[in-house]
């Protein structure tokens, strides 16, 4: 090919056709593998970070749903995660919360209907500003959510599993 050429990636060590025109950083090319992995697990950490916050959470009764999204807002205020409340994604998609890095935060008082409830998280990860999905639910799902349909990670924080929620 007369306008390809073989590089080897300096992560993974495997031989890559890319462009003649492709730019090589000084410390080496990087495959399109490798770059996405580190995407995925930059995006991790911002995610595990957001549920480590919510999992701190120690909380009384809570009454209404927006009581519940008070208490987030003022944790994520306390330790420095920065977020947008009731964010519009568009038509029929507003996020209770959607965190700088893209975490969307979706909170559910009682037991919410599961079906529904990935519908809803599915739509949700159509829209590219949502990297990834925490949903924050009083009770557990039985059936845990842990990927949306195109792929984006999703995780659910269940309070009463944390020894959190005096009832």
């Amino acid at each position: 090919m007369s306008g390809s050429r073989i590089m080897t990636c300096s992560r993974c060590g495997k031989d890559w056709n890319i462009s003649i025109n492709t730019r090589i950083p000084q410390n080496g090319y990087i495959c399109p593998h490798c770059t996405s992995k580190e995407r995925f697990e930059r995006r991790s950490a911002w995610m595990e970070n957001v549920i480590k916050t919510l999992q701190s959470l120690r909380i009384g009764k809570i009454f209404e749903e927006y009581d519940l999204q008070n208490e987030i807002a003022a944790i994520f205020d306390k330790v420095g995660i920065h977020y947008e409340k009731e964010y519009y994604l568009g038509t029929g998609s507003r996020v209770d919360f959607l965190t700088n890095s893209g975490v969307a935060v979706e909170v559910k008082k009682g037991k919410p209907n599961r079906t529904r409830l990935v519908d809803q998280i599915n739509r949700y990860a159509e829209y590219e500003e949502v990297k990834a999905i925490v949903i924050v639910v009083e009770t557990s799902l039985r059936i845990p959510v842990t990927q949306t349909t195109n792929g984006k990670p999703c995780a659910v924080v269940g309070l009463q599993k944390l020894w959190g929620i005096a009832l």
